[in-house]
């Protein structure tokens, strides 16, 4: 009796040292459980450094130039470097951690990156044939995929994570039922005339604006780009047209 009693406050002590432990590292129970997990890009993605860190690599969805996480101390939007390159959506990763920014991870991060972002580190796996553009990414570099910034509790990590990834082979088993055509588009991050909202996505990312257009009594989606805008009719691509310039979005960034 008693040594189960020494057992259960051996355990209870492990727990709670446990816990302090995630606490100091800025390691919440929630974001633990994606560790280890093999993931697919929903979107193809374009990569390159994570701003001033040159041992990471940034992921995104969107061209470098309309990129921002940062903004310096007038408030204007700093922009991540150049894209070495594009990893075709159904690129798999193993999910290396979720880190929220806590005393520690604020001291290895650089102070020119996003450093109050939740982050997503992966390992990319090794990819089949692909239509890639630019330079074939390094396997022995981690990536990261940042997340919104209100990003901080189980909900919003987990709603977050399902927009940018899914389980394989979700993702493989839709670009495989796609027409060669719009495949290879979506590898290359293009659009083409009659693409489905799905395909669009997949090939570009989310809109980063969207508005309605109303043409001889039809309602038109328009899907805004930062170099292209589509023109959507009943979940599909009807028109491509240069973007209109607009006045930038409020940004939801670091100042730096």
């Amino acid at each position: 009796m008693f040594s189960q009693r020494l057992f259960l406050v051996w355990m209870l002590w492990l727990s709670t040292l446990s816990c302090r432990a995630a606490s100091l590292s800025g390691v919440p129970h929630f974001t633990a459980a994606y560790a280890g997990r093999t993931v697919e890009l929903r979107q193809s993605a374009y990569f390159g450094p994570l701003y001033d860190d040159t041992d990471r690599l940034l992921l995104s969805p969107h061209t470098p130039a309309s990129t921002s996480h940062l903004v310096n101390l007038r408030g204007e939007p700093l922009h991540p470097p150049k894209a070495r390159g594009i990893l075709p959506s159904g690129s798999q990763f193993v999910v290396r951690r979720v880190s929220l920014p806590s005393r520690l991870s604020l001291l290895t991060r650089m102070l020119k990156s996003p450093r109050f972002h939740p982050w997503v580190e992966l390992r990319l796996l090794p990819q089949p044939a692909a239509p890639l553009a630019g330079s074939q990414p390094p396997t022995e570099r981690p990536f990261v995929w940042v997340l919104p910034l209100t990003a901080r509790d189980a909900k919003e990590i987990a709603t977050a994570m399902a927009e940018a990834f899914s389980s394989p082979p979700q993702t493989a088993q839709f670009l495989a039922a796609r027409r060669p055509t719009v495949a290879v588009a979506i590898a290359q991050k293009s659009l083409l005339l009659d693409m489905t909202t799905a395909e669009m996505v997949a090939a570009m990312g989310p809109p980063q604006r969207a508005f309605v257009e109303q043409r001889q009594a039809q309602r038109l989606q328009v899907a805004w780009y930062a170099d292209t805008e589509a023109w959507l009719q009943d979940g599909r691509i009807v028109a491509l047209r240069p973007p209109r310039p607009l006045l930038p979005a409020p940004p939801a960034a670091d100042k730096s």
